[in-house]
């Protein structure tokens, strides 16, 4: 099988120096097989090596920010150097066991229809989940939530196709797995113990448990950075993200391009 690239967008909106992508690529480069170039569109993270950089300005405010990663996207599309089959990863993601990059399923987290009208009031990205809901509904397709953070495989010709069909840029936007999954993925998996989350602080036993059984990691600025933080300062070898990722990717940011 043919190496797949790896696809990354890149805003402004790093509270943390652009480290959360340093350590999503070690990840990569220690979990990830069959891998092809990596591009970074967006911003350019200072210092980072290994990777092909692509300029690309935010176009919408902050309260359409899938607007933004879709025409990010959209760029990746249109370069010929990316290939077909492209593996897209946001800079908090963590692979935690060894996968090929072409076999990551497309995960979903179930029919939004079924979902509480409550759940889609929580905040801006959740009212923008609701309304991508109405605009699948409006085409008379599926309305699985394949926004749960996790990587995705999108081909670009049907990545171009998909985002032509929706008007993704008026308002706060709509949200781009779902709008992809709901024509291509139809036999997707439903995720379950497949990733965890790290949006709080958990003590070292806590996060070992946790990082037991999944192969994917998604994270926050509560949660796992100042976890990370501090295992990169013990700088022991038996810490739970240690154990899945290895002692170099403990380092510090300064220490590993």
């Amino acid at each position: 099988m043919q190496p797949i690239d790896i696809v990354y967008v890149l805003g402004t909106g790093s509270n943390w120096s652009d480290n959360e992508i340093r350590f999503s690529l070690r990840s990569v480069f220690k979990n990830l097989t069959n891998i092809g170039q990596i591009f970074i569109v967006g911003e350019k993270p200072y210092g980072l090596k290994g990777y092909i950089h692509m300029d690309h300005p935010d176009e919408f405010p902050s309260t359409n920010a899938d607007g933004n990663i879709i025409r990010k996207v959209l760029r990746a599309c249109q370069d010929p150097r990316v290939s077909e089959k492209f593996l897209f990863i946001n800079d908090d993601h963590i692979i935690l066991k060894p996968l090929r990059a072409d076999r990551i399923p497309p995960f979903h987290k179930g029919d939004m229809k079924s979902f509480p009208l409550n759940y889609f009031s929580l905040n801006e990205w959740r009212k923008r989940l609701y309304k991508t809901m109405i605009a699948l509904e409006e085409q008379n397709l599926p309305t699985f939530h394949f926004d749960c953070h996790t990587p995705i495989i999108f081909e670009k010709e049907k990545f171009i196709d998909t985002m032509s069909r929706f008007d993704y840029a008026s308002g706060i936007g709509l949200c781009m797995k779902s709008l992809y999954g709901n024509i291509y993925y139809p036999d997707a998996p439903c995720l379950a113990e497949q990733k965890k989350t790290v949006f709080k602080s958990y003590t070292l036993d806590e996060l070992n448990l946790r990082f037991e059984k999944p192969i994917l990691l998604s994270f926050n600025d509560q949660g796992l950075m100042s976890f990370l933080i501090g295992a990169a300062h013990l700088g022991g070898g038996t810490q739970p993200v240690s154990i899945f990722l290895g002692p170099e990717f403990l380092k510090r940011p300064s220490q590993v391009s």
